[in-house]
């Protein structure tokens, strides 16, 4: 009797233990630099022998009801799907092991154009049937400013990542424009409740210090690869705050 006891109280334990990892949310790699704008398949092919996320940039037609990769609907003349492009890694021939176990657990931050109210609904059905099939979706982040369209996300089990604006698109950087926009991020952050935000690496350090309680991804860091580049893109990845840095490096690096 008491052997079944202490059982049960393994087999309880270890439930709980499963429930309680499911409510830690996205399961980041153990890099947080991530290649940005992998936007075809060659690039995906590289992207995936060095790095453990890649950003996308993917969006939704609807005359076609389908998603696109692509920066805009202009790049749909490229006739890349996002469902091909997920595909074509299982055509690659030569996987070495480490590629293969990169390739598989892959993580995506999908930057979604165009995503509004309006067409949220439409897009994020299409997009379900696509991640329903290659079983990635607690692999990824669905980016957009649009608070409807993330709320939308959110609403079919997506993790959502909130685009915020930066101070670098103020004309004066006067003291009353960093706190309108500060307060203006704080009334998105608390309507949406987004998974984490991301802005472009300018607002390093000052995102981290307004939004202590926020994960924060970072983008348009700079592209060239040089030591002051690297030292700059490492000063924001030591950050406890900061969980997911892209970059146009052609390889990640350690921090």
């Amino acid at each position: 009797m008491r052997k079944f006891l202490i059982s049960s109280l393994i087999i309880i334990a270890l439930f709980s233990c499963d429930k309680k990892e499911d409510n830690v949310g996205f399961q980041y790699p153990d890099s947080k630099v991530w290649k940005h704008r992998v936007n075809s398949i060659e690039e995906l092919k590289e992207a995936i022998e060095n790095f453990d996320g890649i950003e996308v940039d993917i969006f939704y037609h609807p005359k076609r009801n389908d998603i696109y990769v692509g920066h805009s609907y202009a790049d749909s003349v490229n006739n890349l799907r996002f469902d091909d492009f997920l595909s074509s890694m299982k055509q690659y021939k030569k996987f070495s092991l480490h590629t293969f176990f990169k390739k598989r657990h892959l993580c995506y931050w999908l930057d979604f154009k165009h995503l509004d109210g309006k067409n949220a609904e439409q897009a994020i059905q299409a997009l379900n049937i696509i991640v329903e099939k290659h079983k990635i979706k607690e692999k990824l982040f669905i980016e957009s400013y649009s608070q409807k369209a993330l709320k939308t996300a959110k609403e079919n089990g997506y993790f959502t990542m909130l685009w915020v604006t930066s101070l670098s698109y103020k004309e004066y950087k006067t003291l009353h424009d960093t706190i309108a926009v500060m307060n203006n991020i704080r009334e998105c952050i608390n309507n949406v409740n987004p998974d984490a935000i991301s802005c472009i690496s300018d607002m390093f350090p000052i995102l981290c210090d307004s939004f202590p309680e926020q994960k924060i991804h970072f983008w348009d860091t700079p592209k060239k690869y040089t030591p002051k580049n690297i030292e700059f893109t490492k000063k924001i990845c030591y950050n406890e705050n900061v969980r997911i840095v892209l970059v146009d490096y052609p390889n990640p690096i350690d921090y």
